[in-house]
């Protein structure tokens, strides 16, 4: 489930920081995104308490949805169809498919944005990471602008046409600009940006990794050096958590980027310092976060948009809220 806006102001591009939107800016209806099993993407008008649209066209369960924080009108979904979807819910039109020859060969278990809105991440259940452009150039950027120039009005949900009886052109992009399986040795469930080219994503190996994908490497002939694509990546930094061995259970960093958290099978949390990455000290971090009563799988954490206070939810349906304390 996620929450979004069909309205929202770009973004400062000079600020990597992981943008949260501020629905007090927007005059358009707040929007509840859920799916699940059917493969289909209900989206809620929470404010008239009605459905706002449907969006069809995944043929399995979805796994993982997140908006744009630099266009809330856009949402992109993850598949056990191993595809990643991009939709417009303003307009209600599929803008992108990701798949095909070079796209995920299993389930797709999480996505995530660029924090410029640029390029999106996926995860899977092929132990890949691949990263997809959406910069201007590729046909999913054209797509892009043509879902913007109609609006819910002007496109008619039901049939997927325009007024002038023309189909929306999806696109579709089977290429990622870089992929690699060399991360992680098993699922994939979880991934983030962090900042511009800096990335974090979890396996069920105890262990979240903060890596750089290397996108070029330097070759030399003789006196003359050129670059050639790569998908290496370079490990910076390892976070160990202790019984985290099942897949989907998800972690968060807060709007700065400098705090990192996930839950685990014993119902506790863990919260690294990510300003002290690198420090003798950091795999002591913060103490885990636990109470007696809480003693089931913690699926995932959210922080709050101002970092003081961090929401998880439970295998035994229950949502737990963590306060930060100042003395």
């Amino acid at each position: 489930i996620l929450i979004g806006d069909s309205n929202t102001e770009p973004l400062d591009k000079s600020l990597l920081l992981k943008n949260m939107v501020d629905t007090h800016q927007h005059d358009g209806p707040q929007l509840l995104c859920v799916a699940g099993f059917r493969g289909v993407i209900k989206v809620i008008d929470t404010v008239q308490q009605m459905l706002y649209m449907t969006l069809s066209g995944h043929g399995a369960d979805i796994y993982d949805l997140k908006f744009s924080s630099t266009d809330s009108s856009l949402c992109i979904s993850a598949s056990k169809d191993e595809s990643v979807r991009l939709w417009n819910v303003t307009s209600g039109t599929c803008v992108g498919i990701f798949a095909g020859h070079e796209g995920h060969r299993d389930s797709v278990l999480s996505v995530a944005w660029h924090p410029l809105g640029n390029a999106i991440a996926s995860a899977s259940m092929d132990n890949t990471v691949k990263l997809w452009s959406l910069k201007e150039g590729t046909n999913v950027y054209s797509a892009l602008q043509a879902s913007h120039g109609m609006t819910a009005k002007e496109w008619n949900v039901s049939t997927k046409t325009a007024p002038t009886g023309l189909f929306f052109k999806t696109a579709s992009e089977q290429v990622p600009y870089f992929s690699s399986n060399k991360i992680h040795l098993n699922y994939v469930d979880c991934v983030q940006f962090l900042g511009d080219s800096l990335i974090l994503s979890k396996s069920v190996n105890d262990c979240i990794v903060l890596w750089k994908p290397n996108l070029v490497l330097p070759v030399i002939h003789g006196r003359q050096s050129h670059t050639i694509p790569s998908n290496d990546v370079i490990a910076l930094w390892e976070f160990h958590i202790k019984h985290c061995q099942v897949w989907f259970i998800r972690f968060d960093t807060n709007a700065n980027g400098n705090l990192l958290a996930v839950g685990n099978q014993k119902g506790q949390i863990k919260v690294w310092d990510m300003d002290r990455v690198g420090n003798a000290q950091e795999e002591n971090g913060f103490p885990l976060l636990k109470h007696a009563t809480c003693d089931s799988t913690i699926r995932m954490v959210s922080f709050s948009p101002d970092g003081k206070s961090l929401v998880a939810t439970c295998d035994d349906a229950t949502v737990w809220k963590w306060d930060a304390k100042f003395d």
